[in-house]
């Protein structure tokens, strides 16, 4: 086994790692912000139903664009990554919420109607800032496990055949 090139391979993979989650999250939330953000000018009457299109409960704009860039660049990542990659986003989701929320809030405030409604509820039925964990946790959460599912059906359709032995 050569050692010199043990260190530099693992490197590599670990900046990989991260910039296939930064992909899918990161930008594909920054870019259905700036698709809602357009269409929000564009048709001001409709900015709710695209609020519901872009977030919560639909999710829609995060899963197709997070689907379609896993298809594209994430089938080049090696399985264990792909497979772990949304792994980040629900460890951050559960300190925010097992950790950070509940040390905050005052006692008895902390439940599950509290976690549900801040976190799950569609969009109309919240007001302010309530609904922020949808915008930096439960969006990327579901962007990237869009990005690996279609990472790992990517891979699977580029497949090269085996010779089948008769």
């Amino acid at each position: 086994m050569n050692t010199k090139n043990a260190v530099p391979d693992r490197t590599f993979r670990w900046i990989e790692f991260c910039v296939h989650l930064f992909l899918a999250t990161c930008v594909v939330e920054l870019v259905c912000f700036a698709a809602q953000l357009v269409f929000d000018l564009l048709f001001p009457r409709q900015a709710l139903w695209m609020e519901q299109l872009f977030m919560a409960p639909s999710y829609l704009a995060p899963v197709a664009l997070g689907g379609t860039l896993g298809f594209i660049w994430g089938r080049k990542l090696r399985p264990l990554a792909s497979r772990t990659l949304f792994l980040p986003s629900l460890l951050l989701l559960a300190f925010q919420i097992f950790w950070v929320d509940r040390r905050y809030l005052l006692p008895g405030q902390w439940n599950s109607k509290y976690i549900l409604d801040n976190y799950f509820r569609p969009l109309p039925a919240c007001s302010g800032t309530e609904c922020g964990g949808q915008y930096y946790l439960i969006a990327p959460l579901i962007s990237v496990i869009a990005y690996s599912l279609a990472a790992e059906l990517g891979r699977k359709a580029t497949r090269r055949p085996t010779a089948s032995r008769t």
